[in-house]
């Protein structure tokens, strides 16, 4: 796949730092921001995922989509999955015996 050069202030991004991108099976292309979420564009509409109502939390670190068209999504927080329907965190916790291990 080939990506074209994007004009963000063309564009309605929430944010003008793009941290990641990934494009899932559907060929919809989503967009991690710094602090503004996640931006879906499906060729078409554009839509905007807050992923917290924290700041800190709700920039995207990186973006991922899966074998099953889930989305993926790596915060300060932890990690979010957004199966296109609903979203779910797993939260970053300390554990004695590794550095990090995720909860659901």
């Amino acid at each position: 796949m080939v990506l074209k050069h994007i004009l963000i202030n063309v564009i309605p991004l929430s944010a003008n730092v793009i941290t990641a991108i990934a494009v899932d099976k559907k060929g919809h292309k989503w967009f991690g921001t710094e602090n503004n979420g996640i931006v879906q564009y499906d060729g078409q509409i554009w839509k905007s995922h807050i992923l917290s109502t924290d700041l800190n939390a709700n920039g995207a670190t990186d973006v991922v989509a899966d074998a099953n068209d889930n989305i993926w999504v790596a915060t300060n927080s932890g990690l979010k999955k957004y199966n296109g329907t609903v979203w779910t965190s797993y939260k970053k916790r300390l554990h004695r015996f590794c550095e990090e291990v995720y909860f659901g």
